[in-house]
């Protein structure tokens, strides 16, 4: 969390409790190819930090805990699909810190207005969270939620649903934002809340 430069933390299939993807096992869990020799090995994972060891140790807890569940051939594979995801956001993002950048809100902001579709902002751990999904072919792609079925197909034939428009409803993030400014033409926003996201709630008494 929070290094000097953009890194990945992780790809997390949303299996239950957290959602309804199914959880697509490997042949085995430890990969025993999967024992990085070169820091070159950690590709995305590599924070420049010189910290090997966690870092090893941080993708081998990321593969077990979160890639078993992704339906790949095994750790190597895991590894190569987070960072093919990650690598234009993460080259997006490093551009944006060398001018200065430094919160995830103004990141996720950067990100939303290139095109990636921002799931959640950790203002706490500054985390960009973006959403992906992964059809019957196996293959993972960046894409909005509503936009899963249309982009990576599906088993269930149930029609997609159609874009969500630019705006703010109740019990929902509105488009990304990193001050109240963005949010001042869209429809229906009121601010900029902490989360990263326009909303439709005015501040709070104890806030204001």
């Amino acid at each position: 969390y929070k290094h000097d430069s953009p890194s990945v933390h992780g790809l997390w299939p949303q299996v239950p409790p957290y959602g309804n993807s199914a959880c697509l096992l490997p042949k085995s869990k430890r990969d025993p190819d999967f024992v990085p020799k070169h820091p070159e090995e950690l590709k995305c994972y590599d924070t420049g930090e010189g910290d090997y060891d966690h870092e090893y140790s941080f993708v081998d807890h990321e593969w077990l805990k979160h890639g078993t569940c992704m339906g790949v051939s095994n750790a190597a594979d895991f590894l190569s699909i987070v960072c093919d995801l990650a690598r234009k956001p993460l080259k997006l993002m490093a551009k944006a810190t060398r001018k200065g950048v430094t919160t995830a809100g103004e990141m996720a902001h950067i990100l939303g207005h290139a095109g990636y579709p921002i799931f959640n902002v950790d203002n706490y751990q500054q985390q960009v969270e973006l959403s992906a999904c992964a059809g019957p072919d196996h293959v993972w792609r960046l894409a909005y939620v509503n936009e899963f079925d249309k982009v990576c197909g599906s088993d269930d034939p149930r029609p997609t649903s159609p874009p969500v428009p630019e705006q703010c409803v109740p019990m929902q993030h509105g488009p990304p934002c990193a001050g109240d400014d963005d949010c001042d033409d869209v429809s229906g926003c009121v601010r900029c809340a902490k989360s990263g996201f326009c909303t439709d709630q005015p501040k709070p008494a104890s806030d204001q």
